[in-house]
């Protein structure tokens, strides 16, 4: 399958629910596979995702981050609780990690995207922390609303 008949059926075949008469086709099957093996049209997908979500590519190292950070999940929601959240994106710190998977354990912040190798954000966590202490201004305390997400840097 080419890429362009990807792109043209993804419309049809990416509407839940999908008809058994619809996904047991060897058409389905080949929009399938192309869609596994061609980075392209993966990461095509993946923009088409972040478009729907209201979310702009642009304002991530790489749609895979793009994708991963803007995620919900209906039935947690903390991402950390949901074993399908592969990816944790924290704004305030502007820091991508692995998330404990189900809540457990602990997080192991990553530098780099698993998908694409993209050099991701140096965390701006200490920085966080210095800006407060030069506030004189505790985690523990009320803090102003910039410091609750990514207003605070940006």
């Amino acid at each position: 399958m080419e890429c362009n008949e990807y792109r043209k059926l993804q419309a049809s075949f990416s509407v839940l629910p999908l008809p058994r008469s619809v996904w047991d086709t060897p058409e389905f099957e080949a929009w399938q596979a192309h869609g596994l093996t061609c980075k392209h049209c993966a990461e095509w997908l993946l923009v088409q995702r972040c478009a729907e979500m209201g979310i702009s590519v642009a304002d991530f190292p790489c749609v895979h981050m793009a994708y991963e950070a803007s995620r919900v999940c209906e039935s947690h929601a903390n991402k950390s609780g949901c074993p399908d959240m592969a990816i944790i994106y924290d704004a305030r710190f502007d820091e991508y990690s692995i998330g404990p998977r189900g809540g457990g354990g602990d997080y192991v912040l990553i530098s780099f995207c698993p998908f694409c190798g993209v050099v991701l954000p140096k965390s701006k966590r200490d920085r966080y922390f210095d800006e407060l202490e030069r506030l004189r201004l505790d985690i523990d305390d009320d803090l102003p609303e910039a410091y609750l997400d990514d207003s605070w840097w940006k």
